[in-house]
């Protein structure tokens, strides 16, 4: 690994660090957020960007990064790859192997399937998790493991597989028992005719695997695909070097990059190649004696499964002991459909199990567990063993039994049942919480059912747990000793005291006093750094006012912000430096926005938005998401310059420039936009109607005339009558839209086209372009097009 890279790592693992917790939407209840997935889109754009810059970042920076880096970074989970470079866009760039060697190389140049493996070995180390039908994997489950061993042996130390179903799992497991047989069949025949180390990749997955052409000049230069051989090489260059500043995150993208990156590549692949199979055979043959292992492992696998018998359940105990042996599962979802009398799972982060009763489990290296139990249901019985965290939902009492004993943190939601904390002891974490499913009762703590001492050891465990939550349920202690505390819907009496808490959630309170927090032995608290405080009650402008030095950030809502006219100048007392986010009604805006809002959004506009009134606020939504009514806003030009602008359910006429982020849904009327960084539309319309019956065809939708200087634009649901209206689009995202002509096409930098059709039933290809001609593209989708 070279010196450059590891040091480009350490740029890379500070471009991909995750926000402090106070920057984290999810931790704010209500608020106008920027869109997180366009700034992780970015970073990873980056990212990629430096991996392609130059051969040995190409090569190296993966390898230099922490493993599986890119889903710790992001908040989302990657999505599941369902092609790899041997058979994405086949139809786009259909380049097959040269039959006669030529001057400048003969059929042993490149050799393709060490490089997919290599590119493979690389992007599994970053994260990216493949899903088990990819045909390569499949053409390495079915190749000899003599020849596959190299690539298994670090698959196994990296690789993230995805199965869908218990089916695809035992495929997976079949496609290894054929490869064995077929490998034990045929060694005779392979030790005795030697052939070329280069004839596999030739011969072996050459139904999905396409040779790209190598430059018959000098190897230091790249060669776009879709060029011919004989232009220039400085024009090529100077292409290549415009394509690496518009990779898109989606793995499709990365993938039409590494097809262009990878004929360079060739000779400096070569040679860690080999050094690295050689390194790894040697380490196999150590490892042998060690321990029996399966010889295509995967380091990761996720699992989404329906139960419909025992012998389903026996079935998936015994691919978890075998094909899966030694893998770790990510997460692992199980909807039974019937009784089980066993189950029997182990080494999963966060396991599922839904809806059917089962007799006995025998859980082993749980992090997670999550059990939504039946009525039959009124037990846990079996062995539970190193389960970190459980989370029960429960639709009728449960009876904990000695298998919880060890289990640290328990999480239990009834339904309309009494509760027995007394019976959870030794529980350091324990919440407790009540579900509205079928019936509205409350959850409580019967003393007609409990004698006094269960009763006492019920309280002793509330007030002794490191972190409490309890919901819709009676408090009847004066003081907690939690150090995480979430009180909803609580009814007390009496002073409720918190000495050790650092996080206090508190809500709906019922006869509850005000809760004293207690700080033994501290004179002074200089500075909390993180404080989350959640109360859902009327604040008077003195209470207000105290808040102003004391929090960073204000979220007034309803009931806490007075729901009158003037009910805004309560504000005016705040200062500008505070952040501070409401929630009103339409109505309720009625004078200029003070300064310190910096984020708005206006429930409903019935009575018509003076959108003069909100030109102060930088973050905005206007409408609701769902419901018949439509909010009629005017001088839509006076929302101009907004950070982020959000429009639900509004009547709209006019044009919006210069806001950072634009969302428009479920909207009427003609909307231009210009100057954008991101805009956002669904169930809109692009163009007029192009005939009288054009308009009365598409009910519900918004008219947008123009979109003009975006640099990212997404249209969902959309219909596009005239391309021309887009312009100065730089990556342009069409998603399940319907247009029948691509002949206004404009030019983008990146396009991509996602499940869309025509207006006679069409459909067109699904494809990503980066920096391709126009010409190129509008040919590639016309071609790709499929009639009904």
């Amino acid at each position: 690994m070279s010196s450059s890279a590891s040091e480009w790592a350490l740029v890379a693992q500070r471009l991909l660090e995750r926000p402090a917790p106070h920057q984290d939407p999810d931790n704010m209840r209500i608020g106008v957020h920027l869109d997180s997935t366009l700034a992780a889109r970015d970073t990873a754009r980056t990212f990629f960007n430096l991996m392609f810059t130059c051969r040995g970042l190409y090569h190296d920076l993966p390898w230099a990064m922490p493993k599986w880096c890119l889903p710790d970074a992001f908040e989302y989970a990657l999505p599941v790859a369902y092609n790899w470079l041997d058979t994405f866009q086949q139809d786009v760039y259909p380049l097959s192997r040269p039959t006669e060697p030529t001057q400048a190389r003969d059929d042993s140049a490149f050799d393709m399937t060490a490089w997919l493996e290599e590119r493979c070995l690389a992007y599994s180390w970053i994260g990216v998790t493949w899903r088990s039908s990819l045909p390569f994997l499949r053409s390495r489950l079915a190749g000899p493991l003599s020849q596959t061993h190299a690539f298994w042996d670090k698959f196994a130390r990296c690789g993230r597989v995805n199965f869908i179903s218990l089916s695809e799992l035992e495929a997976w497991a079949a496609a290894i028992s054929t490869a064995a047989t077929d490998s034990a069949s045929t060694t005779s025949l392979l030790t005795s005719t030697p052939t070329p180390c280069t004839q596999n990749a030739s011969v072996e997955g050459v139904m999905h695997q396409r040779e790209l052409q190598q430059p018959s000049s000098t190897q230091d230069q790249d060669q776009d695909q879709d060029q011919d051989q004989d232009q220039d090489q400085d024009q090529d260059q100077d292409q290549d070097q415009q394509q690496h500043q518009d990779q898109d995150q989606d793995q499709d993208q990365d993938q039409d990059q590494d097809q262009q990156q990878h004929q360079d590549q060739h000779h400096h692949h070569q040679h860690h190649h080999h050094q690295d199979q050689h390194q790894d055979q040697h380490q196999h043959r150590q490892q042998q004696g060690q321990q029996q292992q399966p010889p295509r492992r995967l380091a990761l696998f996720q699992l989404t499964a329906a139960i419909h018998s025992q012998a389903e359940a026996d079935r998936l105990q015994a691919l978890q002991s075998t094909v899966l042996h030694g893998s770790h599962g990510a997460w692992v979802t199980l909807q039974c459909h019937t009784h089980l009398r066993s189950l029997s799972l182990s080494n999963i982060s966060k396991l599922n199990i839904r809806d059917s009763p089962i007799d006995h489990v025998t859980l082993h290296d749980i992090e997670q567990l999550y059990w939504d139990k039946t009525q039959e249901q009124s037990t846990i019985r079996g062995e539970l063993r190193n389960v970190q965290r459980m989370e029960l939902k429960c639709r009728r009492r449960i009876a904990p039994t000695h298998s919880w004993m060890h289990i640290p943190n328990i999480q239990v939601c009834f339904n309309g049942e009494d509760v027995d904390a007394a019976s959870l002891a030794t529980r350091t974490q324990l919440a407790l919480y009540q579900a509205d499913w079928d019936d509205t009762s409350p959850v409580r703590v019967d003393a007609d059912d409990l004698d006094a001492a269960k009763k006492a050891e019920h309280d002793r465990v509330i007030s002794l747990a490191s972190e409490v939550s309890l919901n819709q349920l009676p408090l009847e202690v004066d003081m907690l000793r939690a150090t995480v505390a979430r009180l909803r819907e609580v009814e007390a009496s009496g002073r409720v005291q918190l000495p050790n808490a650092i996080e206090v959630y508190v809500s709906f309170l019922g006869s509850v006093d005000p809760i004293d927090v207690v700080v033994p032995g501290t004179a002074e608290v200089s500075h909390v750094a993180h404080f989350n405080v959640d109360l859902d009650l009327y604040l008077h402008l003195e209470a207000l006012t105290s808040l102003e030095t004391r929090v960073d950030r204000l979220e007034l809502a309803h009931p806490s912000f007075p729901e009158r006219l003037g009910a805004l100048s309560y504000l005016d007392y705040l200062s500008d430096d505070m952040c501070v986010c409401i929630e009103v009604l339409g109505s309720q805006v009625d004078m200029r926005v003070p300064a310190c809002v910096n984020e708005l959004i206006v429930d409903s506009c019935a009575h018509r938005l003076r959108t003069g009134f909100v030109v102060n606020v930088p973050r905005v939504r206007i409408g609701r998401e769902f419901g018949s009514e439509m909010s009629v806003l005017r001088d839509v030009h006076l929302l101009a310059g907004r950070q982020r602008l959000e429009l639900r359910g509004c009547t709209l006429d006019g044009e919006v420039l210069r806001c950072n982020e634009v969302d428009v849904r479920r909207c009427l009327g003609r909307l231009a936009v210009s100057s954008s960084e991101r805009v956002d539309a669904a169930n809109a319309m692009v163009g007029e109607p192009t005939d009288s019956n054009g308009s009365s065809s598409e009910p519900g939708c918004i008219v947008l005339k123009r979109l003009q200087d975006v640099t990212h634009c997404k249209l969902v649901h959309t219909v596009i009558n005239d391309f021309s209206c887009l312009q100065h689009i730089r990556r342009l995202v069409l998603s399940k839209c319907k247009f029948d002509d691509v002949t206004h096409l404009p030019p983008v930098a990146c396009l991509v086209v996602r499940d869309c059709f025509t207006r006679a039933g069409g459909a067109w290809p699904n494809v990503t372009f980066i920096n391709r001609p126009l010409e190129a593209m509008t040919a590639c989708l016309l071609a790709g097009k499929r009639i009904r």
